[in-house]
C-alpha cells in the first residue's frame, strides 16, 4: 500500500494538520482520505531516508576502520560512529515501525467511518 519514492528526503515541509482538521470538520472523507495517505506516505519515506543515511553512514565508516586498524586512536573513532550510527538507524526504525502502525490504524478508522455513512469500503 505504501510506495517507495525515488530519491532521499531528509526533512519534511509543514505538514497539513490544519488542513487535516478543516476537512474533518466539513466531513469531507474522501479528501481527508487523501491527504492523511499523503502526509503519512511523506513522513514513512523521510524516516526512511534518514535510516538509509545512517546505514550508509555506519558502513562507510567500517570500511574505513578497516583501512585505520594501524592507527589505535583513528580507529576507535571510527568504531565509535559505528556504534552511534546504528543507534540511530535502530532509533530509527522504531519510529518507523511507531508510524506505520499508527497509519495503519488511522486509515483504518477512515475507512470505517466511509464504508459506515456511503457504503464504500476501500
Amino acid at each position: 500500500m505504501i510506495y517507495i519514492e525515488n530519491g532521499l528526503q531528509l526533512f519534511r515541509g509543514k505538514k497539513k494538520n490544519e488542513e487535516l482538521d478543516r476537512l474533518s470538520k466539513e466531513q469531507k472523507d474522501f479528501e481527508f482520505r487523501r491527504l492523511y495517505i499523503e502526509e503519512s506516505k511523506k513522513t514513512l519515506h523521510v524516516i526512511r531516508s534518514r535510516k538509509f543515511v545512517s546505514m550508509s553512514i555506519a558502513w562507510a565508516f567500517l570500511l574505513v576502520s578497516g583501512f585505520l586498524s594501524q592507527y589505535p586512536t583513528a580507529f576507535f573513532i571510527s568504531i565509535g560512529i559505528i556504534i552511534l550510527s546504528l543507534i540511530v538507524s535502530i532509533l530509527l526504525q522504531w519510529a518507523y515501525v511507531r508510524n506505520d502502525s499508527e497509519y495503519k490504524v488511522g486509515l483504518t478508522i477512515v475507512d470505517t467511518v466511509i464504508k459506515q455513512d456511503y457504503g464504500i469500503s476501500l
